[in-house]
């Protein structure tokens, strides 16, 4: 057993440094350091703990820094043959601006499986602004899962933001989901955008804008469908501005095998313009129809 303890005194820096290890097939490591610092009023601490088994490792360590402003950093690490567990901390306050950082990582690993988990959080206070993040991971050997989630909430525009994101792939199959939403109360605005993927193949895009003061609204919608022998695809458009009084209108259907319909519609009041679209196509190995018309008025 070895133990060195050191200590240094002086009235600008304070610092204790604290070192034990053992050198037997059992290891054990500590270190411990503290200063302090008058003029700023810094402090710092840091410790570090280690334990090693022939077959098991433990690692530990933990920062604090404090000028004006507060700094934690924890960091655990545990090793046992088959598994691994990693966990990390860090957490930061800043007086002056008032915002307050965390960050969080978690990691787990078994031979066959692996798990990864991230969480950052934002506040701050003078904007009265929050932001969270969120994203997990997780793998075995034949799926795959993604998760990832991002929040952000500002007070004083009132603006409201959400993201999520979920990825899973199947050997044979993927399926990938993506939601967003944002909120705006002064402009009295509102976005929603959603888009589902899946391999083999499955596509749906949906995003809907709507915005009350000009009082316009515009929604999208495509799907896709496609087999080895069959695909389907639909396009909706939809936009309706009041001020200017315009309407627009846009549907396209396809399927293979094979029918196709576009659909365009657009009407504008000031100017009293119309203007309308339409072709219709159908074709077999034997029959084929095809339709075309288009009206425009000024």
């Amino acid at each position: 057993v070895q133990l060195n303890l050191q200590v240094s005194v002086g009235r600008p820096l304070n610092s204790v440094q604290l070192k034990l290890q053992d050198s037997v097939v059992y290891s054990v490591h500590l270190k411990l350091q503290v200063r302090v610092v008058r003029t700023p009023h810094s402090v710092q601490l840091k410790l570090q703990v280690s334990v090693v088994q022939p077959l098991h490792s433990v690692q530990l360590k933990l920062q604090v820094s404090v000028v004006h402003s507060v700094q934690l950093k924890l960091q655990v690490s545990i090793v046992r043959p088959p598994h691994s567990v990693q966990l990390k901390l860090q957490i930061s306050v800043v007086r002056p601006l008032h915002s307050v950082q965390l960050n969080l990582q978690v990691s787990g690993v078994r031979p066959p499986h692996s798990v990864q988990l991230n969480l950052q959080v934002n506040v701050v206070r003078p904007l009265n602004s929050v932001q969270l993040k969120l994203q997990v991971n997780v793998v075995r050997p034949p799926h795959i899962v993604q998760l990832k989630l991002q929040v952000s909430v500002v007070r004083p525009l009132h603006s409201v933001q959400l993201k999520l994101q979920v990825s899973v792939v199947h050997p044979p199959h993927s399926v990938q989901l993506k939601l967003q939403i944002s909120v705006v109360q002064p402009l009295h605005s509102v976005q929603l955008k959603l888009q589902v993927s899946v391999v083999h193949s499955v596509q749906l895009k949906l995003q809907v804008s709507i915005v009350h003061p000009p009082h316009s609204v515009q929604l999208k919608l495509q799907v896709s469908v496609v087999r080895p022998l069959h695909s389907v695809q639909l396009k909706l458009q939809v936009s309706v501005m009041h001020p200017l009084n315009s309407d627009q209108l846009k549907l396209q259907v396809s399927v293979v095998h094979s029918v196709q319909l576009k659909l365009q519609v657009s009407v504008v009041r000031p100017p009293h313009s119309v203007q309308l679209k339409l072709q219709i196509s159908v074709v077999r190995p034997l029959n084929s129809v095809q339709l075309k018309l288009q009206v425009s008025v000024v």
